[in-house]
């Protein structure tokens, strides 16, 4: 009987064991009621709608102009208007529901028109903006200010560009452009336009972004990454049958039939257990299956059974020390993905679970690594993992943040949870994660799309997130997929890498890039393990 009390697939996922976490949350909110129009401009179109349902709560709305996502407004939001318009035009606006584990409702649309064009025809378009320049820069960002342009009816705002492509659109004389890669040069633009839809010129300025950080790479094709999988609940060895009887590392055959259908074997291994305990023992078994593979293994280790402030206050530390003791006599390094997604409340370690608070859970996790040190078990690199956080719903990241003397990898899970692109869910955390930590490498421990026919993109996605590592996101070095047949948010299962042909395809494409290490290829010989 493997020593394991848990698989966890997190937020997105919300697979909570018994005596891990409480039951997950995937029913998404009802989609919001009567949605209509409430008045409307040339340039304007005010909305309004009745209120979301939810089992847990609604959290947040998110308005989407033509498809696009234009806002996120606050749960108490009833209202809002959609600004810059074109006179005279149709517009396809809607409206989703959201709640704390970001389960997005069905969208609530409506087509609706701007006011008709009044006055003279308006064919003359405003003048270019005047002036551009940039004001701020950092490793992500780019802000640029410009001088207001003139029109002979009115300026209503500003569209701006990187490149060709339309990034936002603004009625200031400065904007942000973000999500960018560092240490890197843009074109950017901004065009001015008036209530008739005439568009300036464009202005155009060369900007660069700020230096990528130490240790991070500028995103050329020589920076590294290990990477792997969580392989769980699936029917590799019991065919037809989904089920954690199948795991990695218990189960060997499983994972080497997961790494032929990726086309290379993993550097990393990802498994999870208990630290608190005392009849969860240290498993050698399964660190030896993985380590024998030539694979670093990764522990998502929790503490279920306790708060935070009992397991800082000792109420676990037999169970903890034995464990640590345990994981010195086995000597090879390996990754402790300790009380990962605090920052949510989904887990019984999250801030807001328990009534676990942010500088509890801090005082927990030095006192574990407190622990580990008097111990002797040197060869733990402690991988600081929280859930993406891209609606800013959940505990802010630097409550939660132990310090950079307890912390030697960085992190993040998430999941797409149904068409939603790379840089909309991962981007700001990254960002956020990189002030907080500069220069410590980073994984992305949990991550996968579903296949199901709401999102037929994930093998576009697949590849977007394996090209965005080490470039888009400089420091991350490490992703492990998760690769598990469960049920999620909305009722998605095919997390796994074999959910489709394309899928596949698309994962062995990306991972066949030489940047991705192999097994064996650079396995580490002391702690904490270096990026690769």
């Amino acid at each position: 009987m493997r020593a394991r009390t848990t698989v966890a697939l997190g937020l997105a996922l919300g697979l909570f064991a018994a005596g891990e976490a409480a039951a997950a949350d995937y029913r998404p909110p009802t989609r919001p009621s009567d949605l209509r129009v409430t008045a409307k401009t040339q340039t304007t179109i005010s909305v309004a709608w009745g209120a979301s349902s939810d089992n847990v709560g609604v959290t947040s709305y998110r308005t989407y102009l033509n498809g696009a996502q234009v806002g996120t407004l606050e749960s108490t939001a009833r209202s809002t208007t959609y600004q810059g318009l074109a006179c005279s035009r149709s517009y396809t606006l809607s409206v989703r529901a959201a709640d704390a584990a970001r389960n997005l409702s069905q969208a609530a649309t409506i087509t609706a028109a701007t006011a008709a064009c009044t006055g003279p025809s308006d064919a003359t378009p405003p003048t270019a903006p005047a002036n551009l320049r940039t004001t701020d820069t950092t490793t992500t960002t780019i802000t640029a200010a410009w001088d207001a342009s003139s029109d002979d009816v009115g300026v209503t705002g500003y569209r701006t560009y990187v490149g060709s492509t339309q990034a936002a659109t603004t009625t200031q004389t400065s904007a942000t452009f973000a999500s960018l890669t560092c240490g890197t040069g843009y074109t950017l633009g901004v065009r001015a336009t008036d209530a008739a839809g005439n568009l300036s010129a464009m202005s155009t300025i060369s900007a660069a972004t700020a230096a990528c950080p130490p240790g991070g790479g500028g995103g050329g094709t020589t920076t590294r990454a290990y990477w792997g999988g969580w392989v769980t609940y699936n029917d590799y060895c019991t065919p037809g049958r989904p089920t954690w009887s199948c795991d990695s590392p218990w189960v060997m055959s499983s994972q080497t039939t997961f790494e032929q259908h990726a086309g290379k074997s993993a550097s990393l291994i990802t498994f999870s257990g208990n630290l608190t305990n005392g009849a969860a023992p240290f498993d050698t078994t399964a660190f030896n299956n993985a380590w024998n593979h030539g694979s670093i293994p990764i522990y998502a280790a929790n503490v279920a059974g306790y708060t935070d402030r009992q397991v800082a206050n000792g109420a676990a530390d037999a169970a903890i020390t034995a464990w640590a003791k345990a994981a010195r006599a086995w000597g090879h390094p390996f990754f402790l993905r300790f009380a990962w997604e605090m920052n949510g409340s989904w887990f019984t370690w999250g801030v807001g679970n328990q009534g676990n608070t942010a500088a509890e859970y801090v005082a927990m996790w030095r006192h574990v690594h407190d622990l580990f040190t008097a111990a002797g078990a040197t060869n733990v690199t402690w991988a600081w993992v929280p859930n993406i956080d891209p609606d800013h719903t959940m505990a802010p990241l630097s409550s939660v943040y132990p310090g950079d003397a307890y912390v030697d990898w960085t992190g993040m899970d998430g999941y797409d949870a149904g068409s939603q692109s790379v840089a909309s869910l991962f981007d700001s955390t990254y960002a956020t994660i990189a002030g907080l930590a500069p220069g410590k490498p980073m994984m992305l421990s949990e991550t996968a799309a579903p296949q199901e026919a709401t999102n037929p993109t994930k093998a576009q996605w697949t590849a977007d997130l394996f090209a965005a590592v080490g470039t888009r996101y400089p420091l991350l070095r490490a992703v492990s997929w998760f690769n598990s047949f469960v049920v999620g948010p909305g009722g998605f299962t095919s997390w796994r890498i074999e959910s489709s042909p394309q899928a596949q395809a698309a994962f062995a494409a990306a991972i066949a890039d030489p940047r991705f290490l192999p097994a064996r290829a650079q396995m580490p010989s002391g702690s904490p393990i270096a990026a690769p």
